[in-house]
This record gives structure tokens, C-alpha cells and sequence, in this order.
């Protein structure tokens, strides 16, 4: 009897282990989240822009808002002061910070007395074009 468990207990362990690690360690498909397809990544884009945007306070200021897969850019009105400023934002950088400097040369301008009639964000040296006055 004592060798006969001998064997079986040593492979009752190894199949036990076995069990196990295909329950916790593999992944089974219900797991996996749906591909990154467009849908999902346009849709992932545009709530960060939301989130980004209302984070900053400039939500409520936004209209015309225009996704454009091809370029990788947002671009929209940006309304304030009676003041309409075109804006591009890049998707290969991140949003939040954009958004940061959107806000941060808004600020500057007004303090300095000007208004931005356009300001791209999207390119590797971003500029503004500011409004003759």
C-alpha cells in the first residue's frame, strides 16, 4: 500500500498543479477585452478630449468639434470673449497636456492683450497666429 502511494501521490500533486495553473495563470477568452478596432479608438480619443477638456474648464467654450483619423488631429472652435480661436490638437501626443497648453497660451495672450485666431498643437513645434487687432 505504502509504495502504491508512493506513485500516486507525488502525480495526484503534478496534475493538481496543473489544474490550477490553467484556471488562475491562462487567460480563458471571456478575459480579453474586444480588439482595438477604429470604433473603439475613436471612442477612447474622444473621451479624452471630453475629459481633458473639462478638466481645464474650457468645455463649455467648444463647438465644431471634428475628428480627423487621417491627420491623427482634433480639431475645433475654441468660443470665448466674443472671440473665436480654430484649434488642432495632435492624438499621437498627449491630450491633457495639449489641452494644458492650450489653456496656459490662452492665458498669456489676454494677459498681453492679444486673442489666437488659430493654433495648431499637433505638429512637433507647435505655433498660434494671433488676431490683428
Amino acid at each position: 500500500m505504502k509504495p502504491l502511494l508512493k506513485i500516486l501521490l507525488p502525480s495526484s500533486i503534478i496534475v493538481l498543479l496543473i489544474l490550477i495553473s490553467n484556471i488562475f495563470l491562462i487567460p480563458s477568452s471571456k478575459t480579453f477585452s474586444s480588439p482595438l478596432n477604429q470604433d473603439n479608438l475613436n471612442q477612447k480619443i474622444y473621451n479624452d478630449f471630453i475629459k481633458a477638456t473639462h478638466i481645464s474648464g474650457i468645455n463649455q467654450d467648444i463647438s465644431q468639434i471634428e475628428y480627423k483619423p487621417h491627420l491623427q488631429e482634433i480639431h475645433f472652435l475654441l468660443n470665448q470673449n466674443n472671440h473665436t480661436t480654430s484649434v488642432i490638437i495632435s492624438t499621437k501626443k498627449d491630450i491633457y497636456s495639449q489641452v494644458a497648453i492650450l489653456q496656459k497660451a490662452i492665458k498669456v495672450a489676454k494677459i498681453k492683450g492679444n486673442q489666437i485666431s488659430f493654433i495648431d498643437l499637433g505638429l512637433s513645434h507647435p505655433y498660434a497666429k494671433l488676431k490683428n487687432n
